[in-house]
């Protein structure tokens, strides 16, 4: 079977967050993944920060953990929506560990989601009754009004966890606050994880221009307007006058110590541009 060539952009974030998984059936995914296209980026951010990859880890872990522990044992079944999915192998780790507590996975990006869908149909018939991949850019009225439809009518009973990672970055607080009013639940049980890049002026100055030449440089790739940054007020006013409250933030700091039991990238607050929060809606 042909491997999936991959655009440079999707090829380096699936290359970054890779070192987050262990179990054979993701190396099985992403052994049919072409990943060459992103070696020449690759190596031009690897001169900015060598151990960029290391934040990205960070926040794939703290996703991966939580929905992982939220799901294990679970009496209900769970609704997930993968925002800007990308071809991260995230939602195949997830049904490959929590099958019996999803009722269904719904990724959803611009582009490439048909293809991932064959993949999963070729390699893991087994699970992929249970995922599917949508087109659409999720910044789209009618994707949004799609899915508010879809909770409000057809998983009105069903809790539901919506993870918006890296296109965060690039979205307005406008389109932010438009995605957490489409995806609000009448009930509040509707939970969303969010991947933010943190004000430059809380970020060490000898720090604060890793993501700043990052980003550029990505967003010049992808094609996107601009970078934004949220710091958790912000992020505070957009959830709470759409009856949202947060549940819990951590830093990169806080993180690495979850994922590797020592912090020897950020080992203080200030030394992370990343921050990772969850909210209830």
């Amino acid at each position: 079977m042909e491997k999936l060539k991959l655009d440079p952009a999707s090829a380096l974030l699936v290359r970054w967050e890779s070192k987050v998984f262990r179990d054979k059936i993701i190396s099985t995914f992403l052994d049919h993944l072409d990943l060459s296209s992103c070696n020449e980026l690759y190596e031009n951010l690897f001169s900015i920060c060598e151990w960029y990859d290391e934040a990205i880890a960070n926040s794939k872990f703290f996703v991966r953990n939580y929905i992982n522990s939220k799901l294990k044992n679970s009496s209900q079944q769970y609704l997930i929506i993968l925002l800007a999915a990308g071809k991260s192998p995230l939602a195949l780790d997830l049904i490959s560990n929590n099958y019996n507590s999803i009722d269904r996975i719904l990724e959803i990006d611009s582009t490439g989601m048909d293809d991932k869908k064959e993949l999963y149909d070729k390699l893991f018939p087994e699970y992929s009754d249970k995922i599917k991949c949508i087109t659409a850019d999720i910044e789209s009225p009618t994707i949004l009004k799609l899915l508010n439809t879809l909770l409000h009518e057809f998983y009105n009973e069903h809790p539901c966890i919506i993870v918006l990672e890296d296109e965060t970055h690039y979205l307005s607080k406008e389109s932010l606050e438009k995605i957490v009013i489409s995806l609000k639940s009448k009930t509040g049980n509707n939970t969303i994880l969010i991947e933010h890049l943190l004000p430059t002026e809380t970020v060490k100055r000898d720090k604060k221009n890793n993501p700043i030449k990052v980003y550029e440089t990505l967003k010049d790739l992808k094609r996107k307007p601009g970078i934004n940054y949220y710091s958790t007020e912000n992020l505070k006013e957009i959830f709470s006058k759409n009856g949202g409250r947060l549940e819990t933030r951590n830093s990169m700091t806080e993180i690495e110590m979850m994922r590797l039991g020592t912090n020897k990238y950020f080992p203080r607050t200030e030394e992370g541009w990343i921050e990772c929060s969850i909210w209830q809606i």
